[in-house]
């Protein structure tokens, strides 16, 4: 996952290695979509897709997480 941060904000969000291969259609944008606009990953997961929108905040997670 790759998190661009510009002026302290979230501006874009790119998967770039999807290993499972397994995007829902949409689900990735709409949660993407919801993380930028909340500035955070504390947001709702996506009806019907739960596990997919919880490994996707996880993964916008990690790519925030500097060591």
């Amino acid at each position: 996952m790759a998190v661009h941060v510009s002026n302290h904000a979230i501006t874009k969000i790119e998967i770039v290695n999807d290993i499972a291969n397994a995007e829902i259609t949409g689900v990735s944008e709409e949660i993407f979509r919801r993380v930028m606009l909340a500035q955070n990953t504390d947001v709702d997961v996506v009806s019907g897709a739960t596990v997919t929108s919880r490994a996707y905040l996880k993964a916008v997670e990690n790519g925030l997480t500097f060591p």
